[in-house]
């Protein structure tokens, strides 16, 4: 956690123009858009929809935790209280898209097994870059959606083992992230206790996409070995 003092400095908010959630999504796919549209038109469609989604992804990761990442328990919960009323909705749109992007990677290991040399292994270096991102954009929107919960009245609803120097202290944007990460890798809540139902039913669609995820690595690592092996 980060402390008091000078700290604090440099752990508030950066940019107001990037506090708008929906801007930064808005951004991402701007840039996503364009990346996919620069592929088309040199003829090469078959990764246009992947490197569109990754280059969308990366951005909003990139703005995302710029953004959030440095702040301390205090800031994360001034944040958190005031993101703008759309982000249900960009949650959606996020989610969605990550899970739609899985498409891309099944189209790219079929064309992976039809090519040879360079090009397959770009191809599979694509599908996996997808599958990465699209797996750190899903934790990284239930981390905001945690904080979000956690912090709207009644205050609460995760119980952080706080340290013994400041019990009281707000989690931050990093403790949610370990929330989150943590439940989408072991698929469960390690030493934080879930007290609200509201949080209880995040967690719950988080451990489905979870379980989707893990699923289509291991289907998409199996494929990789036999087109390797080809």
């Amino acid at each position: 956690m980060t402390g008091r003092g000078d700290g604090d400095r440099a752990a508030e908010p950066r940019g107001d123009e990037f506090h708008d959630a929906s801007l930064r999504v808005s951004i991402a796919f701007g840039v996503g858009v364009v990346v996919t549209a620069i592929i088309v038109v040199a003829g090469s469609w078959g990764y246009a929809a992947a490197a569109g989604w990754d280059a969308a992804a990366a951005v909003f990761l990139a703005l995302t935790w710029w953004r959030v990442g440095p702040m301390d328990g205090r800031t994360t919960r001034a944040h958190a209280t005031r993101e703008d009323a759309t982000q249900r909705t960009t949650d959606i749109i996020l989610g969605a898209a990550s899970v739609a992007s899985l498409a891309s990677v099944v189209v790219l290991l079929v064309r992976a097994s039809t090519e040879g040399g360079v090009a397959r292994i770009a191809t599979i270096a694509l599908g996996l870059a997808t599958i990465v991102l699209s797996w750190f954009v899903v934790h990284t929107v239930f981390a905001l959606r945690y904080a979000r919960q956690y912090y709207a009245p009644p205050v609460g609803g995760i119980d952080f083992e706080n340290s013994a120097d400041d019990p009281r202290e707000d989690p931050a944007y990093s403790d949610f992230a370990y929330v989150s990460f943590v439940l989408g890798m072991t698929y469960q809540v390690s030493d934080t206790n879930i007290s609200s139902h509201a949080i209880r039913m995040s967690v719950l669609r988080q451990s489905m996409l979870s379980y989707l995820f893990g699923t289509f690595v291991l289907a998409a690592a199996v494929n990789l070995f036999v087109t390797l092996g080809t």
